[in-house]
């Protein structure tokens, strides 16, 4: 049965997409849900409901938008593809909670684009409410949307995204393990993360080579998030990344003075002989903290 209605679903999207003359968009990572129930199961895990207000990226031809705007919840879609943006348009003319960006939700490799930050705070404030993320994310979004929307300024309460399971698994990674990084430190110090389902390839059009997952973030708040020091987390997670074989006394020499290296470490409370993936992830926010302090000290040091 699930075959059938998965066909069903596919002969409608090629006739929709043959009216508009359009077609999948590989470079944009383009894979559209054929199944109703994974679809509904997305909004669920969302917890969708009327006064939220919901950023989803890549609404496509507004499969998912649709599920979303019913519950009541003010829907801010944004959509790089002109195309599909004229077919999600077209699709939930009839839902005055629906409102479409035409824009790439990335501003450079680090930030969300300020277009949608602004808009969104615009929302919020003539509408509060719960603010959530749902999306079935384009792959070649997937992995920076997810990492920087835990810098964001907004106070994002729930984060629930079909991804690629690599990006899932990375996302839920702990210490240890073979898919533990920096996607990973970030993750947990932004929030709370949970692999919820496990997805076929075959119930996409067109077919990707990858398993997705759905994955569920409860983040923390913002006043939370903010202290963060983010860009020396970046610098701390890179220079060990790029030594991944390497101990942290020699992954952080490119980092540090090589004679400052284990006095840093030490003051963190970091064994010098730990590798990279075997390290927590408040070690990595105390070398961040640190590398700040000692940053901003120099600055301010007369020459």
């Amino acid at each position: 049965m699930s075959n059938y209605r998965h066909q069903r679903r596919k002969e409608k999207l090629m006739a929709l997409f043959e009216k508009h003359g359009l077609r999948p968009r590989t470079t944009f990572g383009q894979n559209f849900l054929l199944d109703k129930n994974q679809v509904s199961f997305i909004a669920r895990t969302g917890d969708a409901k009327a006064g939220d207000i919901i950023l989803e990226v890549g609404p496509g031809t507004g499969f998912l938008t649709r599920e979303l705007a019913e519950t009541g919840a003010t829907v801010i879609a944004c959509e790089l593809d002109h195309g599909m943006a004229k077919v999600v348009s077209s699709e939930m003319e009839d839902f005055p909670n629906f409102f479409l960006i035409e824009a790439d939700i990335l501003s450079g490799k680090n930030d969300i684009n300020p277009e949608v930050i602004n808009r969104v705070t615009e929302m919020l404030q003539a509408r509060p409410g719960e603010l959530k993320c749902i999306s079935n994310l384009p792959y070649s979004a997937g992995t920076p949307f997810a990492a920087n929307l835990f810098e964001s300024p907004l106070p994002w309460t729930t984060g629930v995204y079909m991804l690629q399971l690599e990006v899932g698994q990375r996302l839920a990674a702990t210490p240890g393990s073979n898919h533990y990084g920096a996607l990973s430190i970030k993750a947990a110090l932004g929030g709370k993360v949970k692999i919820e389902r496990k997805v076929p390839p075959q119930v996409f059009w067109p077919r990707p080579k990858v398993a997705s997952a759905v994955v569920r973030i409860e983040f923390n708040s913002v006043e939370e998030r903010l202290i963060i020091p983010w860009k020396e987390l970046r610098q701390v997670c890179i220079s060990v990344s790029n030594s991944r074989r390497k101990n942290l006394r020699n992954a952080l020499k490119g980092l540090l003075p090589k004679e400052e290296v284990v006095d840093f470490l030490e003051s963190c409370g970091a064994d010098p002989d730990a590798r990279g993936q075997n390290v927590a992830p408040e070690i990595y926010l105390a070398m961040a903290t640190e590398l700040k302090r000692r940053q901003d000290a120099e600055e301010e040091t007369p020459t």
